[in-house]
Parts: C-alpha cells; sequence; structure tokens
C-alpha cells in the first residue's frame, strides 16, 4: 500500500483541509484547493473525501517562498504570519501506512507534533471514525 496523507488546520473556528502535495525530496506540502468547512463532522469527512480524492501531486521541493507571507495556508486562513497562525491553531496530519493509521497533532503554539497525542488505528477504521476522535481531541485542547 501506498502511504497516503491529509491534514487538517484548526483555525478561527473553521475546519481548513488542503490537497496534500509531495515534494520531490518527500516532504508532504499542503497545496491548494482548500476546502474550508465548518468544524461538524459530516462536514470534515467531505472535505478529507475530496483532498484524498485530490491525490498526492508531486511539485518541486519548496523554496524559502513557501514560508512567506505569499503561502497559500496563510491566505486561505487571513493569518499575517506563521507565528500568528501557530499561535492559534491545532493542526492534524492523517497518515494511512501499511496496516495502519495513525494521526499526529501539532499542538496550539507548536510547529512539531506531540508524539505523545499520536492516534493510531488499524486500516479498518472509517474516516467518520477518524474525524470523531479528531474533534474529540480538538475540543479538548482548543
Amino acid at each position: 500500500m501506498t502511504v497516503s496523507v491529509c491534514s487538517i488546520y484548526f483555525y478561527g473556528g473553521k475546519a481548513f483541509v488542503p490537497v496534500s502535495a509531495q515534494s520531490e525530496s518527500g516532504l508532504w506540502v499542503s497545496v491548494e484547493p482548500f476546502q474550508v468547512v465548518e468544524v461538524i463532522e459530516s462536514e470534515i469527512v467531505k472535505a478529507l473525501e475530496q483532498a484524498r480524492a485530490a491525490g498526492h501531486p508531486r511539485i518541486p521541493n519548496p523554496g524559502s517562498d513557501y514560508l512567506d507571507n505569499n503561502n497559500p495556508l496563510l491566505k486561505v486562513t487571513g493569518a499575517k504570519s506563521f507565528k500568528q497562525f501557530d499561535r492559534k491553531r491545532i493542526a492534524y496530519l492523517i497518515v494511512w501506512d501499511n496496516q495502519e493509521v495513525y494521526v499526529n497533532v501539532a499542538p496550539v503554539g507548536e510547529q512539531n507534533f506531540d508524539l505523545r497525542r499520536r492516534m493510531k488505528f488499524d486500516d479498518t477504521v472509517s474516516l467518520s471514525e477518524i474525524v470523531q476522535a479528531i474533534l474529540k481531541d480538538w475540543e479538548a485542547h482548543s
């Protein structure tokens, strides 16, 4: 099985679900289009289904311009900088890998994932069950 990933960013009372592209060096990068939805399970599930259906386009390695204020994530959220964005967002990365699915969490104010909060599922888990677990975590930490 090929690895597949999706990201969800909770910011400003909304959920932002981008397409996940893979750079030449293997780095996963959030790219347009972004689905912007209410923090409602069914809407997030639909947005994730659309992001997965878009596949993982291959892109060149991001340059320094990816981290500047022209980044599509900053544009879609309205954040003025990554510093402002990171102070108010929680990010989740869902990874489908071989016989398991796991969700990494980047807490508010942190750029790195907190592996102590990693959620693991077997490969039979539904997208709805994953989103339910994410929403439970988000509600406990937002």
